[in-house]
């Protein structure tokens, strides 16, 4: 089994695409506040952001899924076998708003015998409308910080540290999503 660190792809989505997603998705009816785990506990300290699900069966998912499928065929090799978790369409709108250092591995939820193998982040903003926000993964003890642009996704093991830095102005909004599979053996 290959294991790498991330997967950075330059998606070729551009501004008019992203801001069709954050039209159809972004009214407040249905935003709530990130959560931190499974118990839906809030914590401001640790995620400052608010969220809203969106159905595995959206075309907005089946983008994501060939994303995932693609860093999966050529870096990967995981078990993939399904969504472990509806789609999460996420926006960082006030100053402060931010997610400290976390893994994304958990059980699915949509299937508890699978857990999340592979996380994937896209940008859905252009980076010249928001400042901090960074994204930074944790690697070996190092720590690598990716300004996003519109269009970029990264991709990740879902035991992989990571972090959104607190944002200065702007609004920063991503679509993030996990692909589950059977427990590690």
């Amino acid at each position: 089994m290959k294991f790498f660190d991330y997967y950075h792809i330059p998606t070729a989505i551009n501004k008019d695409v992203a801001d069709l997603i954050i039209d159809q998705y972004s009214n407040d009816e249905g935003m709530e506040p990130g959560t931190l785990d499974q118990i839906n506990r809030i914590d401001p300290i640790i995620r400052n952001c608010s969220i809203k699900w969106l159905h595995t069966d959206s075309w907005v998912a089946g983008m994501l899924a060939h994303f995932i499928h693609t860093a999966n065929i050529n870096l990967y090799e995981f078990d993939l076998q399904e969504w472990a978790t509806p789609i999460q369409f996420t926006s960082y709108s006030e100053p402060g708003h931010h997610y400290d250092w976390h893994v994304d591995s958990a059980q699915s939820d949509l299937n508890k015998d699978f857990i999340r193998k592979l996380s994937i982040s896209l940008c859905l903003t252009p980076k010249e409308e928001y400042e901090g926000g960074e994204f930074c993964i944790r690697i070996d003890g190092k720590e690598f910080e990716f300004k996003l642009d519109v269009g970029e996704a990264i991709l990740f093991p879902a035991d992989t540290w990571h972090k959104v830095n607190p944002l200065k102005s702007g609004k920063r909004t991503a679509l993030v999503a996990w692909m589950a599979g059977p427990k590690w053996k």
